[in-house]
Parts: structure tokens; sequence; C-alpha cells
């Protein structure tokens, strides 16, 4: 990924979020990613797509499918905590 794009691209997008909605604070988890987020992906060890959490909640659905007892919701959450 372009590192240096980002950043512009991110910076003209906190200073536009702070001249148009200078009466709101923004929120911590917009500055992280407007103002830190070129910097977290340069020293990444694995692309950022690989770090999101949709490929974990994608297998929720095997675990709970193949893996679990379908007698009670208590036996269910049972086995998803004993997995592993």
């Amino acid at each position: 990924m372009d590192t240096v794009a980002f950043k512009t691209y991110a910076l003209d997008t906190a200073r536009f979020y702070v001249r148009e909605y200078g009466w709101y604070p923004m929120p911590a988890a917009v500055h992280r990613i407007l103002i830190h987020g070129a910097d977290i992906i340069s020293v990444a060890l694995l692309p950022i797509g690989i770090l999101s959490e949709d490929a974990r909640e994608s297998r929720n659905k095997d675990f709970r499918t193949k893996r679990c007892k379908k007698t009670s919701r208590v036996e269910t959450n049972e086995d998803l905590i004993n997995i592993g």
C-alpha cells in the first residue's frame, strides 16, 4: 500500500473534519485512523486485511454447526469455550 498517498489523504480528511465539524470533537477511533494510520500501516508486519476480524467471525458459523451440541444454549456455549 502506498503509505504516502494514504497519509496525504488522511490528513486532508482530518483537516476537512476539523473545518466542517469543529463543534464536535473527533472520536478517538477516527483520530487514530486519520492521524496515526499511515504510521501503523508502515510498521505492520502483516497486511491490514489480515488483521481484521472478518476472517475470525466468518469461522463462527463452522464452529457452531460442526463442533457444538445443539441440545441447549448452555451446552453450545460450553462447547464454544472449550474449542481450541
